[in-house]
């Protein structure tokens, strides 16, 4: 009862009033963490009042105080490098994605916030303007990760990793300048690389891409207000393999403007693209988003609990004119025919390298065909 609880993240950050109606945390911080909670823990360890630190929502006598809204940090390079110190060996850490063939991984921001607005898409914490490391400084932290980890990749968790064309040969050029010899893999946008910036980006280390893929129909993704055609999909996937590149897609099911033509549409879309991997989740209404705020013009909204916002399993969200049972019939049919297909199934093989793993598969096998619940 005597310690101090104190939230953040993107939940949070979107919904902080009921944030501490419904948990038993004393504080919330919105949004970017670093200065703020700088700021909290030296005002509570001066005995000061917390109603001048920026960007905090708190309980005081049964009310709910907002001290107003931080600006984002404008110079990433101030903020000082993630203690990894603090970490055990990196091996002790379990892979995340089958798409990563490696175990021994770090993780990156090198970049912070999306100009673009995606329907499903919530921006909360790092918001809409791209705001980007120095190369200089985005590689000495792979150095430090280099020299105390040995890790066998590094993985970049921008929002948009390929935002800034200049700014990614910049750090690329500064990855080769200093020999960092660990692959990469990052996020990227179709609209946003080209052939030239594919290949700057392999001989720096890259060796995989995933893409916001979403939908196989033009009707859904200018729904989504993804601002991408068809034919910029086919172009971003064709460079990343000729640049020698392993490229995944995403796919949402169920998406606002879905139908059961339009979820054939991006199954048959995802099977025809060199893909060497894709993901299928099921739409998510998450906090914050358009879909949220109105989910009468697009749907309906199933979720009760907070935990029922999830990707996979039962859907969050029905589309108008598609029922659960279709959205799960269909989720599972694109797994099993991505994946069942000669090429892909022997891709799957080659990557088990553990009993546990194999178990995984397994599973996902017997879920897809509907002997198991996920």
């Amino acid at each position: 009862p005597n310690i101090l609880c104190v939230l953040g993240g993107s939940h949070p950050s979107v919904l902080p009033e009921e944030t501490l109606k419904e948990t038993n945390a004393d504080i919330v911080v919105l949004g970017e963490g670093e200065i703020t909670m700088l700021e909290l823990v030296k005002a509570i360890d001066e005995k000061k009042s917390i109603d001048k630190v920026a960007g905090l929502y708190y309980k005081k006598d049964d009310k709910i105080i907002f001290t107003g809204r931080r600006p984002y940090i404008k110079d990433l390079d101030t903020l000082p490098m993630p203690a990894w110190n603090l970490l055990p060996d990196l091996s002790l850490y379990s892979d995340t994605s089958s798409i990563h063939e490696t175990k021994k991984h770090a993780q990156i921001i090198n970049s912070r916030g999306c100009p673009f607005n995606c329907l499903f898409c919530d921006r909360s914490v790092y918001g809409s303007t791209y705001r980007a490391r120095s190369a200089k400084n985005t590689v000495d932290e792979m150095e430090i990760l280099i020299d105390k980890y040995q890790p066998e990749e590094i993985r970049f968790f921008d929002d948009l990793f390929t935002a800034n064309k200049e700014r990614v040969i910049e750090l690329c050029n500064e990855m080769m300048r200093r020999k960092i010899k660990v692959k990469w893999c990052c996020e990227a946008r179709v609209t946003t690389v080209t052939p030239e910036l594919l290949e700057i980006m392999k001989k720096a280390g890259c060796w995989a891409i995933s893409y916001g893929i979403e939908s196989g129909s033009q009707k859904v993704l200018d729904i989504l207000n993804k601002r991408i055609t068809i034919a910029d999909v086919k172009r971003a996937v064709k460079w990343t393999k000729d640049a020698g590149i392993t490229s995944r897609g995403y796919f949402l099911i169920g998406a606002p403007g879905d139908t059961a033509e339009t979820i054939k549409k991006t199954i048959k879309f995802a099977m025809k693209l060199n893909l060497d991997h894709a993901a299928f989740s099921l739409f998510s209404p998450y906090p914050g988003t358009e879909v949220y705020r109105n989910p009468g013009k697009y749907g309906k909204i199933t979720a009760k609990k907070w935990d029922e916002y999830i990707s996979y399993g039962k859907p969050a969200f029905i589309p108008h004119g598609l029922t659960e049972k279709e959205i799960q019939k269909y989720y599972k049919m694109a797994y099993l025919l991505f994946y069942i297909r000669p090429r892909n199934f022997l891709r799957l093989l080659q990557r088990i390298h553990s009993f546990s793993m194999f178990k995984e598969y397994f599973k996902a096998f017997l879920w897809s065909i509907g002997k198991s619940d996920r």
